[in-house]
């Protein structure tokens, strides 16, 4: 299908993840949402086609990527839309990403993902272009 899942069965995400969404079907806003949920969270609003939940994920990773000052948060985010971009096929956040971190040095972050050229994916260096 749309996000490379070849059945959608709740078993296949982390049951934390499955009871926040089951708590949001109410009033439809997300709070407090854990880090550690996110993935979930943001492919089930994928999977099952949940426009407003998949709205409100991606004001959520992007309002993370605007307040990212560690490196363990800037880490966070560049591996969640990593993981969108290669898992679900959109570049949405990655595109995100790069514009907002393109205004600052992050030569310490960068260098995690490039300290071994030899393995690098190409793909990871040029989303979405043929190389």
């Amino acid at each position: 299908g749309e996000c490379n899942f070849q059945e959608h069965d709740m078993t296949d995400f982390n049951s934390d993840a499955v009871r926040y969404l089951l708590t949001l079907m109410n009033d439809k806003k997300m709070k407090d949402l854990k880090p550690s949920l996110f993935r979930d969270v943001h492919k089930m609003s994928v999977v099952f086609k949940i426009k407003w939940l998949k709205t409100q994920c991606s004001e959520w990773i992007t309002n993370k990527m605007l307040d990212a000052n560690s490196k363990e948060e800037k880490v966070y985010v560049f591996e969640e839309s990593y993981f969108v971009m290669k898992r679900i096929q959109n570049q949405k956040f990655m595109s995100k990403l790069v514009n907002i971190f393109g205004k600052f040095d992050n030569s310490e972050l960068i260098s995690k993902y490039l300290h071994d050229l030899d393995h690098l994916d190409t793909e990871m260096i040029y989303p979405g272009m043929a190389v």
